[in-house]
Protein backbone atom coordinates (compact mmCIF):
# COMPACT_ATOMS: atom_id res chain seq x y z
CA UNK A 1 0.00 0.00 0.00
CA UNK A 2 1.07 3.69 -0.70
CA UNK A 3 1.13 4.90 2.54
CA UNK A 4 0.71 8.32 4.11
CA UNK A 5 4.40 8.29 5.46
CA UNK A 6 5.79 6.78 1.98
CA UNK A 7 3.79 9.91 0.98
CA UNK A 8 5.43 12.05 3.08
CA UNK A 9 8.64 11.07 2.13
CA UNK A 10 8.40 11.17 -1.49
CA UNK A 11 6.53 14.58 -2.08
CA UNK A 12 6.95 16.67 0.92
CA UNK A 13 8.70 20.28 -0.44
CA UNK A 14 9.72 18.34 -3.39
CA UNK A 15 9.73 19.62 -6.98
CA UNK A 16 7.58 17.77 -9.62
CA UNK A 17 11.07 16.79 -11.31
CA UNK A 18 12.13 15.63 -7.77
CA UNK A 19 8.90 13.64 -6.89
CA UNK A 20 9.53 12.28 -10.60
CA UNK A 21 13.20 11.11 -9.35
CA UNK A 22 11.88 9.66 -5.77
CA UNK A 23 8.72 7.98 -7.79
CA UNK A 24 11.31 6.59 -10.24
CA UNK A 25 13.66 5.22 -7.28
CA UNK A 26 10.43 3.71 -5.32
CA UNK A 27 9.25 1.94 -8.75
CA UNK A 28 12.35 0.58 -9.68
CA UNK A 29 11.89 -3.17 -8.80
CA UNK A 30 7.91 -2.78 -9.32
CA UNK A 31 6.35 -5.27 -12.16
CA UNK A 32 5.95 -3.00 -15.02
CA UNK A 33 3.73 -3.08 -17.74
CA UNK A 34 3.89 -0.45 -20.15
CA UNK A 35 1.27 0.54 -22.30
CA UNK A 36 1.95 1.48 -25.90
CA UNK A 37 -0.03 3.76 -28.47
CA UNK A 38 0.39 4.14 -32.05
CA UNK A 39 3.87 2.88 -31.57
CA UNK A 40 4.63 5.43 -28.61
CA UNK A 41 4.85 5.19 -24.73
CA UNK A 42 1.54 6.39 -23.07
CA UNK A 43 1.78 5.00 -19.50
CA UNK A 44 3.90 3.14 -17.45
CA UNK A 45 1.71 0.56 -14.69
CA UNK A 46 3.36 -0.57 -11.66
CA UNK A 47 1.78 -3.42 -9.48
CA UNK A 48 2.28 -2.66 -5.84
CA UNK A 49 -0.15 -5.09 -4.25
CA UNK A 50 -2.74 -7.05 -4.37
CA UNK A 51 -5.75 -7.49 -1.32
CA UNK A 52 -7.24 -10.48 0.31
CA UNK A 53 -10.51 -9.23 -1.47
CA UNK A 54 -8.96 -9.11 -4.65
CA UNK A 55 -8.57 -5.40 -4.92
CA UNK A 56 -5.10 -4.27 -6.44
CA UNK A 57 -3.03 -1.13 -5.97
CA UNK A 58 -1.30 0.22 -9.03
CA UNK A 59 0.79 3.45 -9.75
CA UNK A 60 0.54 5.64 -13.06
CA UNK A 61 2.78 7.16 -14.56
CA UNK A 62 1.22 9.25 -17.23
CA UNK A 63 4.20 10.20 -20.23
CA UNK A 64 1.66 10.85 -22.63
CA UNK A 65 -1.84 11.75 -22.97
CA UNK A 66 -4.23 9.10 -24.81
CA UNK A 67 -3.75 10.94 -28.17
CA UNK A 68 -6.25 10.49 -30.90
CA UNK A 69 -7.79 7.60 -29.30
CA UNK A 70 -11.55 7.45 -28.56
CA UNK A 71 -12.92 7.65 -24.99
CA UNK A 72 -13.20 4.53 -23.37
CA UNK A 73 -14.69 2.78 -20.36
CA UNK A 74 -13.16 0.70 -17.93
CA UNK A 75 -13.82 -2.70 -16.59
CA UNK A 76 -13.79 -2.48 -12.97
CA UNK A 77 -14.71 0.05 -10.18
CA UNK A 78 -11.27 2.20 -8.92
CA UNK A 79 -10.55 5.06 -7.02
CA UNK A 80 -7.39 7.12 -8.70
CA UNK A 81 -5.39 9.67 -7.09
CA UNK A 82 -3.28 12.36 -8.22
CA UNK A 83 0.21 12.22 -6.65
CA UNK A 84 2.19 14.57 -8.82
CA UNK A 85 1.41 16.78 -12.12
CA UNK A 86 -1.69 16.94 -13.31
CA UNK A 87 -4.08 15.75 -16.04
CA UNK A 88 -6.88 16.80 -18.29
CA UNK A 89 -9.74 14.50 -18.79
CA UNK A 90 -12.79 14.67 -21.56
CA UNK A 91 -15.66 12.80 -19.95
CA UNK A 92 -19.36 12.10 -20.77
CA UNK A 93 -21.52 13.42 -17.87
CA UNK A 94 -25.19 13.08 -19.08
CA UNK A 95 -24.84 12.31 -22.73
CA UNK A 96 -22.41 15.75 -22.89
CA UNK A 97 -18.86 15.62 -23.45
CA UNK A 98 -17.07 17.84 -20.51
CA UNK A 99 -13.36 18.55 -19.36
CA UNK A 100 -11.87 18.84 -16.01
CA UNK A 101 -8.01 19.17 -14.99
CA UNK A 102 -7.51 17.00 -11.75
CA UNK A 103 -4.42 17.43 -9.80
CA UNK A 104 -1.88 16.80 -6.75
CA UNK A 105 -4.00 15.51 -4.41
CA UNK A 106 -7.47 15.07 -6.81
CA UNK A 107 -9.67 11.89 -6.73
CA UNK A 108 -10.88 10.36 -10.14
CA UNK A 109 -13.53 7.47 -9.10
CA UNK A 110 -13.06 5.43 -12.26
CA UNK A 111 -16.54 2.75 -12.78
CA UNK A 112 -17.68 0.74 -15.75
CA UNK A 113 -19.49 3.60 -16.90
CA UNK A 114 -17.41 6.42 -16.40
CA UNK A 115 -16.53 6.96 -20.43
CA UNK A 116 -13.24 9.22 -20.45
CA UNK A 117 -9.83 9.81 -21.67
CA UNK A 118 -6.80 11.31 -21.32
CA UNK A 119 -6.70 14.48 -23.19
CA UNK A 120 -3.32 16.43 -21.92
CA UNK A 121 -0.58 15.38 -18.82
CA UNK A 122 1.59 17.61 -17.34
CA UNK A 123 5.02 16.26 -17.30
CA UNK A 124 5.82 13.95 -14.43
CA UNK A 125 1.99 13.03 -13.68
CA UNK A 126 1.80 10.03 -11.76
CA UNK A 127 -1.41 8.98 -9.87
CA UNK A 128 -2.27 5.92 -7.39
CA UNK A 129 -4.87 3.62 -8.41
CA UNK A 130 -7.02 1.30 -5.88
CA UNK A 131 -8.84 -1.16 -8.50
CA UNK A 132 -11.74 -3.83 -7.34
CA UNK A 133 -11.23 -7.16 -7.75
CA UNK A 134 -14.43 -7.99 -9.63
CA UNK A 135 -14.12 -6.96 -13.48
CA UNK A 136 -15.97 -7.40 -16.43
CA UNK A 137 -14.61 -9.81 -19.19
CA UNK A 138 -14.25 -6.44 -21.61
CA UNK A 139 -14.01 -2.55 -21.64
CA UNK A 140 -14.55 -0.57 -24.60
CA UNK A 141 -13.61 2.83 -27.09
CA UNK A 142 -16.97 4.45 -28.29
CA UNK A 143 -16.32 6.55 -31.18
CA UNK A 144 -18.18 9.99 -31.99
CA UNK A 145 -20.77 7.79 -33.62
CA UNK A 146 -21.73 5.86 -30.09
CA UNK A 147 -20.17 2.77 -31.97
CA UNK A 148 -18.32 0.79 -29.70
CA UNK A 149 -15.26 -1.41 -29.95
CA UNK A 150 -14.54 -4.11 -27.37
CA UNK A 151 -11.14 -5.06 -26.09
CA UNK A 152 -10.92 -8.47 -23.60
CA UNK A 153 -10.21 -7.32 -20.33
CA UNK A 154 -6.29 -7.79 -18.70
CA UNK A 155 -6.35 -11.01 -16.47
CA UNK A 156 -5.85 -9.89 -12.81
CA UNK A 157 -1.89 -11.37 -12.04
CA UNK A 158 -1.69 -9.74 -15.61
CA UNK A 159 1.41 -8.21 -13.04
CA UNK A 160 3.29 -11.84 -12.61
CA UNK A 161 4.50 -12.12 -16.35
CA UNK A 162 6.00 -8.28 -15.86
CA UNK A 163 9.31 -7.63 -14.97
CA UNK A 164 10.95 -4.44 -13.24
CA UNK A 165 11.41 -1.37 -15.72
CA UNK A 166 14.35 -1.32 -18.22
Amino acid sequence: MFTDLQHKLIFSGNSPEQANLAMLSFTELMPCKEIIVNGELYLRRYFMCEHPDGAQEWLHQFVSRDGDRHLHSHPWHAVSTILVGEYTEEYIDDGEKKERTLRDGDVNVLDPGHIHRIASVSPFCWTHMVVGGSRLPQWYFVDDSGAKEFVKTSEPDWWKDCKPRA
